[in-house]
């Protein structure tokens, strides 16, 4: 059974609840895994370590380094492409078709155009 616990201040922490929803693709059923159960302290932790993040590190990294880091992005979505549109269309019940032929594609273009947007904007002065 893979079990997914939270992501907090870059440190994967089990839930202090130790509860964990189960997870199946909405389509045929299958079950997927678990994901933790945050508690809302534990969201408040996320939110608030999310923040400090922002203001000590990406809110105030070069652009043009947060633009090369969103390309790099793009890049691992693209070489896992068809991995990542095969978990997406068990976790949302979607087709296969809809994952390869949008999801994925959109979100690798969205990290790309961003990214572009980070760079001009950085030439404007």
């Amino acid at each position: 059974m893979k079990q997914y616990d939270l992501f907090i201040n870059n440190e994967w922490i089990k839930p202090a609840s130790g509860k964990y929803i189960k997870s199946y693709n909405p389509a045929n059923g299958e079950y997927l895994g678990e994901v933790a159960s945050a508690s809302a302290e534990e969201v408040d932790l996320a939110c608030r370590s999310a923040r400090r993040a922002f203001e000590n590190g990406w809110g105030t990294t070069d652009a043009h380094e947060r633009a090369a880091v969103m390309r790099r992005i793009a890049d691992v979505l693209r070489r896992r492409e068809r991995e990542f549109a095969e978990m997406e269309a068990k976790d949302a019940g979607k087709p296969i078709s809809e994952t390869t032929g949008f999801d994925i594609p959109f979100s690798i273009y969205a990290f790309e155009y961003f990214a572009g947007m980070l760079h001009e904007r950085s030439e404007e002065g």
